[in-house]
């Protein structure tokens, strides 16, 4: 059963990310500047305004951290809750982008991350 659950929110996830490559204002670079099209790693998504508008400031969030730097991750968010999702096995990686979210969010609209 978690595996399904897990599986449904990172195909979610992966479904809200699609128009998100798209839309430049959902995407920043390491330093917090709106990055171009082809330099996407940090990408929001929302099916909403307010949830559109906490995803990309949890972007620039994780994108100011150097931390995280070259980490590609999904941001995603329906009615405040956040779901973060990328290719990354290493734990330091993923405790600092759930911080970043939480930071912004707070941890308890944060899943862990898939």
């Amino acid at each position: 059963m978690r595996n399904a659950i897990a599986f449904g929110v990172a195909a979610f996830a992966a479904a809200l990310a699609l128009p998100a490559l798209a839309q430049e204002e959902s995407t920043y670079d390491h330093a917090g500047a709106r990055a171009h099209a082809d330099d996407h790693m940090v990408h929001g998504a929302a099916l909403n305004a307010a949830d559109q508008d906490l995803a990309n400031r949890i972007a620039a969030e994780i994108s100011r951290d150097k931390a995280v730097h070259n980490t590609p991750v999904t941001v995603a968010v329906k009615d405040g809750n956040v779901t973060l999702s990328g290719p990354t096995d290493n734990r330091q990686t993923v405790t600092h982008i759930e911080d970043d979210a939480a930071k912004v969010a707070g941890r308890s609209h944060v899943a862990p991350m898939v």
